[in-house]
């Protein structure tokens, strides 16, 4: 089956005159993240050998980008994904997989907000949250193939708005937590 790229366009910032195309898959919206989540984590990495209250203080900016980005998926893509499956199936077992992977995350990193950046145990706890992070984004991104024949290019767009909504405010719940 042929995938859609749903697009709409939008003016370049560099060059307001021009058009740019501007993605609304909810698949490309989510990799595109996984990816800066990527470079996040390591750069966090890099710095803690220099500066761990640096990267404390870059951690506590991917903690809530990566909180906000798990529980908008938990809000919009997962659920819709269940409402087009029947419990135990492969495409149920993944999307549950993915739920009790982002509770794992969560664990790791209430863990890590009680301990000390200078603490050893920090760098420990934050490279297993690191590579349970990276598990998770590869599986999901291995599923996305399969998973796009279960939405209609309308309702990728729907998915991706509305993840679009609950993400941002779960950001803003969490930084006016902090």
């Amino acid at each position: 089956m042929k995938t859609l790229t749903h697009s709409k366009t939008s003016r370049s910032k560099t060059n307001p005159s021009r058009h740019v195309a501007v993605s609304r898959s909810i698949f490309t919206e989510i990799k595109k993240e996984h990816a800066e989540f990527r470079k996040a984590m390591k750069r966090i990495t890099r710095v803690y050998e220099r500066d761990p209250e640096t990267a404390k203080i870059a951690y506590l900016d991917f903690q809530i980008r990566l909180r906000a980005h798990a529980d908008a998926e938990e809000a919009t893509l997962y659920p819709y994904l269940l409402e087009k499956t029947v419990v135990g199936t492969k495409l149920d077992d993944q999307v549950r997989e993915g739920v009790e992977e982002h509770h794992l995350g969560n664990l790791l990193a209430n863990e890590l907000d009680q301990i000390s950046p200078g603490d050893p145990k920090w760098k420990a706890k934050f490279r297993v949250l690191t590579e349970s992070v990276e598990h998770h984004l590869d599986e999901e991104e291995d599923y996305f193939k399969r998973w796009r024949r279960f939405l209609s290019p309308s309702e990728d767009r729907l998915v991706h708005d509305r993840f679009l909504a609950a993400r941002e405010s779960n950001r803003k719940r969490a930084l006016m937590a902090h």
